[in-house]
């Protein structure tokens, strides 16, 4: 699997699952838990929408994320995603900064460090018509954003659907 290929789905797959304990707001995520329910994570995301829902494999994605960080999100933050159905399928880690945000971020915004507060991203992303995702139709996914100092600043998992 190419550099690019993993990082377009990875930023779709983090983009899709990222939401706090408190605010599941958007209905496509209804279904989506944080990974500690006794946990409070530091960042949450208060909007979260995209379309079209179910994802289509080849076609472009467009989500709008909006939310608030309560501890800076370093450089070289680290994203680590697992796909499991029966058994441990896929594991990533990438860095979230340099990897997945700046190639979505216009030119003279923030990158990372993100500031403690309110951020606001809108991204578009083609969905690779790959047959390796045809396994994730129903698979668990389980995303975690870990800072370099090892905080855990969210983690959440739930299903994925694809169509072709």
């Amino acid at each position: 699997m190419n550099k690019l290929f993993s990082i377009t789905f990875l930023l779709l797959l983090f983009a899709l699952f990222t939401t706090s304990s408190s605010n599941l707001i958007p209905r496509q995520l209804s279904q989506f838990q944080l990974c500690d329910s006794g946990k409070t994570y530091p960042l949450s995301i208060t909007t979260l929408t995209y379309t079209p829902n179910p994802i289509v494999l080849g076609q472009n994605l467009t989500l709008k994320l909006v939310g608030t960080s309560q501890v800076q999100v370093d450089q070289n933050s680290n994203l680590k995603v697992q796909g499991t159905g029966l058994l441990s399928f896929l594991v990533y880690n990438i860095d979230f900064c340099n990897e997945l945000l700046a190639p979505n971020v216009p030119s003279g915004s923030q990158l990372c460090p993100i500031p403690v507060g309110n951020f606001d991203y809108d991204i578009t992303v083609t969905v690779p018509n790959r047959p390796e995702f045809k396994p994730f139709n129903g698979a668990t996914v389980r995303i975690t954003l870990i800072n370099p100092d090892a905080t855990e600043l969210i983690c959440l998992e739930g299903p994925i659907q694809l169509t072709s």
